[in-house]
């Protein structure tokens, strides 16, 4: 193992995982760990996971529930390695050119017809969010650039000696993860649509009873 940022080791004191607890400020419910000033949202977690997915034999359909989750740490701990990069980068004053983020900015935009449709693909995250987390994610390309180039390694005894010290620090108390089933009725409706839609929750919740993946329920019917 080798990581060629000699800073990187103290910084892991300050990774702070954000799942257990619940927060007021929509920011904060963005977030799902924070490695010193850098954040890691849920958003950036989302497409790390999709990334990899195919990676690992498939899609949400194709692939176990248990696996998925084993896919979703994975994708957090690339992720906070990452935000232990842009860390070192703040650190040592490093940053991206404005420019090169609007130019990725406005490719992006070109796939869409409109500036609407444009942030209506955004999404919750925005365009504004999805620029810092692009912002983060070249920072860290760059961090790891200067860092090879001037060749800074911290050996893997060193690594593992610190890991062995400090193991209560990357320990986390067990967590449970709750899922639903949401189906929105328009006040609008009329007596047909709502029963079309009650009739779909009674589907549902046939199928979830007899034993079907609840997560793949939830997340294809939500």
């Amino acid at each position: 193992m080798k990581i060629y940022v000699a800073r990187l080791l103290p910084v892991l004191l300050g990774v702070v995982l954000l799942f257990p607890f619940a927060s007021v400020a929509q920011q904060q419910d963005n977030l799902v760990a924070r490695v010193g000033h850098v954040p890691v949202t849920k958003f950036e977690l989302a497409r790390e996971f999709q990334k990899i997915l195919p990676l690992k034999g498939g899609f949400h359909g194709g692939v176990s529930r248990e696996r998925q989750l084993e896919i979703r740490q994975e994708a957090l701990d690339k992720l906070v390695e990452r935000a232990l990069m842009v860390q070192w980068a703040i650190d040592n004053e490093l940053s991206v050119d404005n420019r090169v983020i609007d130019e990725k900015i406005a490719k992006l935009r070109e796939r869409y017809p409109s500036e609407e449709e444009f942030e209506k693909a955004a999404g919750d995250e925005g365009v504004a969010g999805y620029r810092a987390a692009l912002y983060r994610q070249l920072l860290a390309q760059k961090a790891e650039q200067e860092a090879v180039e001037k060749k800074v390694e911290v050996p893997e005894e060193k690594v593992r000696a610190y890991y062995d010290e400090n193991k209560d620090r990357f320990m986390r108390p067990r967590q449970f993860r709750a899922s639903h089933i949401l189906i929105r009725v328009d006040p609008a409706s009329n007596k047909q649509e709502r029963e079309k839609l009650k009739q779909k929750a009674e589907d549902l919740l046939r199928r979830a009873r007899a034993g079907e993946d609840f997560y793949n329920l939830a997340y294809y019917n939500s």
